[in-house]
This record gives C-alpha cells, sequence and structure tokens, in this order.
C-alpha cells in the first residue's frame, strides 16, 4: 500500500479539497478520486512527489458508463 493524495480542483485550478488514502496502486487511486469528483471538478492523484494523473469530472462519467456498458457484455 502507497500513500495518495488527492486534489480536487474548481474551474479555475485552486485545490478546494485534499483527501490523503492508501492505495494498492495508481488504479485503485483514480478509482478513489472518480467517486470524489463533483460537476465540473477537477482531481489530481499524487503520490509523493509524482503526479499520477489527472481526472475530470466529464471523463470520470464517460469511464463509468463504459465500465458499466462491457460488465453487461
Amino acid at each position: 500500500m502507497a500513500d495518495y493524495r488527492i486534489d480536487l480542483l474548481n474551474g479555475s485550478g485552486q485545490v478546494v479539497q485534499q483527501s490523503n488514502a492508501k492505495c494498492a496502486d495508481d488504479r485503485q487511486a483514480y478509482a478513489l478520486a472518480r467517486r470524489l469528483l463533483g460537476f465540473g471538478e477537477h482531481a489530481e492523484v499524487w503520490s509523493g512527489d509524482r503526479c499520477a494523473g489527472r481526472i475530470s469530472a466529464t471523463s470520470a462519467a464517460e469511464i463509468e458508463m463504459l465500465s458499466r456498458t462491457w460488465a453487461a457484455h
């Protein structure tokens, strides 16, 4: 398990909330970030000094929809 920080950003790119979590890998940290996102927000996933990635509420919704579609087949 690694330490991750998820920064929720508003439309101006300002951090509006930070959450710390222990996750098995980047994929698990992204899943947590998706659950924390609100409409129009973005999230950055950090592992120490490394930015593991950025996700937007729009892409999170698209990923969720695709995941459900794939699971149904």
